[in-house]
């Protein structure tokens, strides 16, 4: 919603104009979505069908809808949030940051779901690309990473996370500080890693109890 202000006077109100349309659709799916259940998956393709597929505020309301659904009903949000991915990557193939965060949705609903070997196969190409589109000290970079890593140990492949989160934990101290909470959860996972990992030594328990006991640690003035 941030680029609705500032610029043009025409085109801010352009821009205000469609997501007023979104806003109404969603509106009209909130509603909706206090029917009983068996009704409720009808009526929102009854209100989507009005709107044409390429209108972009049928692709934004899919996608408002998709995210608000994962919170409590991540099996009905699955194809919402495959469909609104399927209609970012063919009308609007440029806007790689919407696509790259569509995936990003995509990929947290199928580890709600327990899908965690799909989520991964996501969360590779979404780390890879924002390491090649904002490097890796950027902080959505770093998220992505944190995400990553997450799926990585919900499937046990302890040996690549350990690897993997010993280059993101010093990036995220270096570009974020030890204090912000992507650094603490990064560490909390390498912690997490090194207490589970196969054949760990004497050095990664001492290196788990370091990383847990920073992670948990007040920041003192």
């Amino acid at each position: 919603l941030s680029g609705v202000a500032g610029g043009d006077g025409g085109e801010a109100s352009g821009r205000m104009e469609r997501w007023r349309g979104v806003w109404e659709v969603v509106e009209v799916l909130r509603l909706w979505s206090r029917l009983p259940r068996r009704r409720v998956s009808r009526a929102r393709v009854g209100v989507l069908e009005d709107v044409p597929e390429t209108s972009g505020t049928r692709i934004q309301a899919m996608g408002l809808l998709g995210c608000a659904l994962r919170r409590s009903r991540p099996v009905e949000a699955l194809p919402v949030l495959e469909a609104y991915l399927a209609l970012l990557r063919h009308y609007c193939s440029r806007s790689e940051d919407a696509i790259l965060v569509a995936q990003s949705n995509l990929a947290s609903c199928l580890g709600d779901l327990g899908r965690h070997d799909e989520a991964l196969v996501l969360r590779r190409v979404i780390y890879a690309r924002r390491v090649v589109l904002q490097g890796v000290s950027h902080e959505t970079t770093i998220l992505s990473g944190s995400n990553l890593a997450h799926s990585l140990i919900e499937l046990k492949l302890w040996d690549e996370c350990k690897s993997f989160l010993s280059g993101q934990v010093p990036a995220a101290r270096r570009s974020l500080g030890s204090d912000h909470f992507l650094t603490i959860t990064l560490n909390r996972r390498l912690a997490t890693t090194l207490a589970n990992a196969p054949g760990r030594t004497r050095n990664d328990l001492r290196l788990n109890l370091t990383t847990y006991s920073g992670s948990v640690s007040p920041k003192r003035g």
